[in-house]
């Protein structure tokens, strides 16, 4: 998905693995009677070692995120580390083939700090 690389990042996300973390290159909040819905794309960090022996996983180059934030600042939402986006030439939609299974993420609070 080369088109991300040409894109100027809206922010970062970063997990508890450390490191500094990717780039957040596309975002869009989307309508929810929940509270606010976002979808977030990132690249996705290959290592030396990963470039170097080209595993079947460097063809899954970004990560993808929806999070659902209520009113009252929590939150829920799917993590999935590893992916790849293809645009169906019929219907023209987006699709996403996962490498490993979706994390889920659960009972976060919003912080203003």
């Amino acid at each position: 998905m080369n088109v991300l690389e040409d894109m100027r990042p809206k922010g970062r996300v970063r997990f508890a693995s450390g490191g500094v973390g990717n780039d957040v290159k596309y975002i869009i909040e989307l309508p929810s009677d929940k509270g606010r819905r976002f979808r977030l794309v990132t690249d996705r960090y290959l290592s030396f070692g990963a470039l170097y022996y080209n595993p079947r996983s460097n063809d899954y180059n970004v990560g993808a995120i929806e999070l659902t934030i209520t009113p009252d600042g929590k939150g829920s939402g799917t993590v999935l580390p590893a992916c790849r986006l293809t645009m169906d030439k019929k219907t023209q939609e987006v699709e996403i083939e996962t490498y490993q299974n979706p994390w889920n993420l659960s009972n976060f609070i919003v912080s203003n700090d």
